[in-house]
């Protein structure tokens, strides 16, 4: 009998550990079982003219952003940062400094905004970028070298014009590629969209290839890009409508992002 008993009770034992392990795990997976609210009312988000609240971003000492109105997309993809790719900004950095290397961070949730008298789109990155830009005199033949790079972001304003498609210039016929307005402006503090940002921090969706832009207007879309598709609904779920992410679109949301789970 008393063996009977403890066999039993380590069967309990054993359900109730397992049955703490699945629900850590599913907390894991899915910490907003109840969805995420919407941000619609707020400046410079979805239909809400203004600019977006933050924190200012401030490049460190000595690195400075230029403008190359003539410098042509290039393809590379060591060039290209991010895990989201709505569209793509480029960004041309120079280190003023003879003293060495500085490392830069973009941060994630930093909102890029476009100078242009027309009201673009807003970007905003959704996972942190670090980048080494070489000290001045060390480019080639010992000039002031340019680094450029190709910032993946989504979108904020779901129905506002898109920046590539207005970019006249003839790379974005291929790529999703800003024109040269956009700059880094805030990081937000956006509640919504930073929970967002914190369920994609354990999942690997750094770009591993371009989009195109005939592959976005392709009736069925590459299979490696509808997770990027996916996730640019979720934001304008908090962006551009009233009802936030819901917790049925939670459920999907975590359900296509298992695949791409940090190891």
């Amino acid at each position: 009998m008393k063996i009977s008993i403890l066999f039993a009770a380590s069967i309990l034992c054993m359900a109730a550990a397992c049955d703490k392990k699945n629900r850590q795990q599913s907390e894991t997976e899915n910490p907003y079982p109840d969805g995420i609210k919407a941000s619609i009312n707020q400046p410079g988000i979805g239909p809400t003219p203004g600019t977006p609240n933050g924190t200012p971003f401030v490049l460190p000492p000595g690195v400075r952003l230029v403008d190359r109105p003539n410098f042509r997309f290039d393809p590379d993809l060591k060039r290209l940062h991010g895990n989201a790719n709505a569209f793509y900004v480029a960004l041309h950095f120079v280190n003023d400094s003879t003293k060495g290397d500085k490392l830069i961070e973009l941060p994630d949730a930093l909102v890029m905004l476009s100078a242009a008298s027309a009201r673009y789109q807003n970007g905003m990155l959704m996972d942190r970028i670090r980048i080494t830009i070489p000290a001045n005199g060390q480019g080639p033949g010992g000039t002031n070298d340019t680094t450029t790079i190709y910032v993946g972001v989504i979108c904020l304003n779901e129905n506002l014009p898109n920046p590539f498609m207005e970019n006249p210039h003839p790379d974005a016929e291929m790529y999703p590629i800003a024109d040269g307005t956009f700059r880094p402006f805030v990081v937000s503090n956006d509640p919504n969209l930073l929970k967002l940002i914190k369920l994609l921090q354990g999942y690997d969706l750094s770009l591993k290839r371009h989009y195109t832009v005939p592959e976005g207007n392709a009736e069925e879309q590459p299979e490696d890009q509808k997770i990027y598709t996916l996730i640019q609904q979720m934001v304008w779920k908090i962006t551009d409508d009233n009802f936030g992410i819901t917790s049925k679109d939670m459920e999907e949301l975590v359900e296509a992002l298992k695949p791409y789970r940090k190891k």
